[in-house]
């Protein structure tokens, strides 16, 4: 009779630790959970290296304090091969940026999504009264999404001012232009370029279009000038 109870006892103790290793791995779709093996502080970002699924990785999140041996679960994750991070002077073979992330997997579960960071996917801005000239061979805001399907792939120019700006992001630098031309949701242009510039400043830039560009985890552009160069 004893050896019977102790056999169960085995049978429910096996049960109970299994339940809690299915409730503990069976993450929600999209949703991944990591050990913090190292972090890395730069200016907009931390770098956090995980220890996940016995691979280590590195991500990239909003600014904030983690200690190492910290289990995250984050989602809506884009990968980026060869960043290079200019606080650092560092470049990862590999890194993910990641939208959201908590400490627990109810919190991350029932918060609400994190804003797209400031130089990607739809930001919001308020439309500034503005004059800016045209320059030769060059298109307005407005006429850029007015033509974007005929304009897609194709090198254009485009003259405005420099509303928002942020440096070194996924090797870039990114701004939004005014001209003020466009309605509601066409007044305001996304571009990317290696080119210094800062808020206030009427430049005009030359680059590819890209349109319905998608980056992935929910950064989706209807257009956006892609590598652009400052035309003296």
């Amino acid at each position: 009779m004893k050896k019977v109870q102790i056999q169960i006892l085995i049978i429910l103790i096996i049960a109970v630790v299994g339940c809690q290793k299915s409730a503990d791995t069976d993450l929600p779709e999209g949703v991944h959970k990591g050990v913090v093996l190292e972090t890395k502080a730069a200016t907009s970002y931390t770098y956090v290296k995980v220890e996940e699924d016995g691979k280590e990785i590195w991500l990239a999140v909003r600014k904030s304090e983690i200690a190492d041996g910290t289990t995250i679960y984050y989602a809506g994750e884009l990968e980026m091969k060869n960043f290079q991070s200019k606080d650092l002077d560092l470049t990862f073979d590999s890194i993910y940026f990641v939208q959201n992330f908590a400490s627990n997997l109810d919190a991350l579960i029932n918060k609400e999504p994190e804003a797209a960071d400031p130089h990607m996917g739809a930001v919001k801005t308020e439309k500034k009264e503005l004059e800016v000239a045209t320059v030769k061979d060059g298109k307005t805001i407005e006429q850029i999404y007015a033509e974007k399907e005929t304009l897609a792939n194709k090198k254009i120019k485009v003259s405005g001012e420099v509303v928002k700006y942020s440096a070194s992001i996924m090797g870039k630098n990114w701004l939004h232009l005014q001209d003020g031309t466009g309605g509601e949701k066409t007044f305001d242009l996304t571009i990317n370029t290696s080119e210094v510039v800062k808020v206030g400043d009427k430049v005009t830039l030359e680059g590819v279009l890209a349109v319905n560009k998608d980056f992935g985890a929910g950064y989706k552009y209807e257009v956006i000038i892609e590598d652009a160069k400052l035309v003296k």
